[in-house]
């Protein structure tokens, strides 16, 4: 991703992840990665560097119309993260409307460690939202999206999202 020649990360973010998903049990399914944050041109003067690890495992379903997710992110101690750890830990829920292409999502999380900018560090979030499935992949949500902790302006606030994604 572009970073716009930030004084610390330089102007490139490279994420390299590796990892195994499928089903665990019938009808649960698991996502378990190792991610790697990798930034070629930052500043060598700076310290410590900025390139961390990451490891994420995520479970879902479906029971319905309900699909429920829950996961957990971790980042150990690593002078990147202050040399601290960071856990995170969240759950969704998307529930279908009966009878139209319409669904309600729901999300909360959870934040423990060093990506927490609250003086406990402890940062809740929370989102909610509509999913419309246009059919053929193609689906257009609307999103609220909001935490707790304190506030920097355009990177924290609370704000709404429009996305698209298209599924192939």
């Amino acid at each position: 991703s572009s970073l716009g020649n930030h004084d610390y990360y330089g102007a490139v973010e490279v994420d390299l992840f590796a990892g195994w998903a499928g089903a665990v049990a019938p009808g649960i399914f698991a996502d378990l990665t190792l991610l790697y944050y990798y930034y070629p041109d930052a500043k060598d003067s700076i310290s410590p560097r900025p390139h961390s690890f990451e490891a994420a495992a995520q479970f879902s379903g479906s029971v319905g119309p309900v699909q429920p997710t829950v996961g957990v992110w971790y980042a150990w101690e690593q002078d990147a993260l202050g040399g601290r750890d960071n856990l995170y830990l969240f759950s969704d829920i998307v529930v279908g409307i009966p009878k139209t292409p319409l669904s309600v999502k729901l999300h909360g999380g959870y934040t423990r460690g060093a990506y927490s900018l609250a003086s406990d560090r402890k940062t809740f979030d929370w989102a909610a939202g509509l999913m419309f499935d246009a059919g053929s992949g193609v689906h257009l949500g609307i999103d609220y999206i909001g935490m707790s902790g304190p506030k920097l302006d355009d990177y924290t606030d609370d704000t709404v999202m429009i996305g698209l994604a298209v599924q192939f």
